[in-house]
């Protein structure tokens, strides 16, 4: 609602009718940031503590954050029954898609008996 400096960036507020900066935000981004997380680039399920922002937070969390995480405890806990033997190639190099959200294009999988690493 005023004018603010961020990061040597001026950023103009609503004054008198006339609209504001806009700015944009990359929430994946916030969730690889190496002040707050460690390995940033590693999944590890078993992060603690965890202060992504997957869900938002404060008074903008997402209201289905416990619905989405329930879905996804059983997606992978029914992937991991019916195909327990599988893994991703050890030269596989991830891809994203870009946007306000991070998201994998594509993971390729090889079943069967696999060699533990």
């Amino acid at each position: 609602m005023r004018d603010v400096t961020l990061a040597d960036t001026q950023l103009r507020g609503p004054q008198a009718g006339a609209k504001g900066d806009y700015i944009i935000y990359n929430l994946g981004g916030a969730n690889r940031d190496p002040a707050v997380f460690s390995c940033p680039e590693k999944l590890d399920i078993a992060r603690s503590p965890n202060r992504h922002l997957s869900f938002a937070a404060g008074a903008h969390r997402c209201l289905g954050l416990h619905l989405a995480r329930l879905n996804l405890r059983i997606a992978v806990e029914t992937f991991l029954t019916r195909i327990p033997n599988f893994a991703v190639p050890a030269d596989y190099q991830p891809r994203f898609l870009g946007g306000i959200t991070r998201s994998l294009l594509a993971v390729p999988v090889q079943f069967g008996a696999v060699e533990k690493r």
